[in-house]
């Protein structure tokens, strides 16, 4: 497992796998040893690997990021995929296309730069939303970068902001007028983790020195794609 190409391998070989969504259990509230002692998954690519691996001695960090694979793929395996996408990436693997291997080199990559398994599987559903074509590759590159920059904790402030300004669609329309009527109060510092992230953006409504501001930050459309990526999360409390 400590050669690249046969991560990539043996990640490309298990993208839809169904044995990982017929699975009970969630991989993401099981340890590792747990997961790999499942019948039902020991014919998967990336678990006969990760189980070569495990004979000998590995990190805790080496186990995670094994673990966030699985998540990820068990979220993939799981969700509603164009079947017609499904194959053709199948095809690809089998005849070893470039492009396909770039897509599971970048999907890697972004899995490996996470510390938090929420982050997994938001970006399982982004990539559904990829194949499906409900985003261009551009967006979901975008997107990609977007989680990446993103605190797990200000999470529940963005979707506060989003369910406090719902009603809120014309941007460029007597927006200070609008805010008026929205009475939630957002703290400062989250907002502006937000607004690096271009999930929210600012708007002048006076001068304020409080930690607490009124209104002074309104979700952006790519804030809400964000906010119905989280909604559709599996298990949400």
């Amino acid at each position: 497992m400590n050669n690249e190409n046969s991560i990539v391998e043996c990640f490309g070989k298990s993208m839809f796998c169904p044995e990982l969504a017929d699975v009970c259990a969630d991989i993401a509230e099981e340890g590792l040893d747990s997961i790999l002692t499942v019948p039902a998954l020991q014919g998967i690519p990336i678990i006969k690997s990760i189980n070569a691996v495990v004979k000998t001695a590995i990190s805790v960090k080496e186990k995670y990021e094994l673990k966030k694979q699985l998540v990820f793929l068990q979220s993939v395996s799981s969700g509603v995929a164009n079947p017609e996408e499904i194959e053709k990436r199948k095809r690809a693997y089998g005849t070893g296309e470039k492009w396909f291997y770039r897509e599971v080199e970048n999907t890697i990559v972004y899995l490996s730069r996470h510390a938090r398994i929420e982050k997994v599987k938001i970006q399982a559903i982004l990539y559904l939303d990829y194949i499906n074509g409900e985003i261009s590759e551009e967006k979901y590159n975008e997107c990609l970068d977007v989680l990446d920059m993103l605190i797990v904790g200000d999470i529940p402030l963005l979707m506060e902001i989003y369910e406090a300004q719902s009603n809120i669609i014309d941007l460029d329309t007597e927006l200070q007028e609008k805010l008026k009527d929205v009475k939630t109060r957002f703290e400062h510092t989250k907002c502006g983790r937000l607004n690096a992230a271009g999930l929210v953006c600012p708007v002048s409504m006076g001068l304020s020195f409080g930690t607490f501001i009124d209104n002074n930050f309104v979700i952006t459309d790519l804030g809400r794609y964000f906010c119905n990526v989280v909604k559709r999360l599996p298990n949400k409390n």
